[in-house]
């Protein structure tokens, strides 16, 4: 992430697709991603795919300022790929890379008191677009 190397602030949406039966799962996630650290506060969208346990009740725990810096979508189930999809087309402008992150994932970009980065992360700058899609 060469702003990050650079000393800039860069920010990191997370895109989190959610359908699950065990509860407590997704609220682990999020605040794994909320204690990331490395880059400017991350901009976290979950998409209850039709999920059982609803996503609203499983973050019911997060205060105002918590919730600015999430949100929910919800889609009808159409697996992990759209929810991840809807998610990114979700993410505002200035989004520079996104995490993509399971809802029964218990870590996101760093290890405590590393600086390396350990998730999956896609460079949204680097991906151009053309009036035939991608270039």
């Amino acid at each position: 992430m060469d702003g990050m190397a650079q000393g800039m602030t860069v920010r990191v949406g997370v895109a989190i697709p959610f359908f699950q039966r065990q509860s407590g799962l997704l609220s682990r996630a999020v605040r794994s991603a909320l204690a990331q650290t490395g880059a400017a506060d991350p901009w976290i969208v979950v998409v209850d795919d039709s999920s059982p346990i609803p996503a609203e009740d499983e973050l019911a725990w997060m205060d105002a300022a918590t919730r600015e810096k999430v949100k929910i979508l919800h889609r009808p189930n159409g697996g992990c790929g759209n929810a991840r999809n809807t998610a990114f087309d979700s993410l505002p402008d200035d989004i520079e890379f996104a995490a993509l992150l399971d809802a029964d994932d218990g870590s996101i970009l760093e290890q405590p008191g590393s600086t390396q980065t350990t998730g999956n992360l896609v460079h949204l700058k680097a991906v151009q677009s053309t009036p035939n899609g991608p270039a």
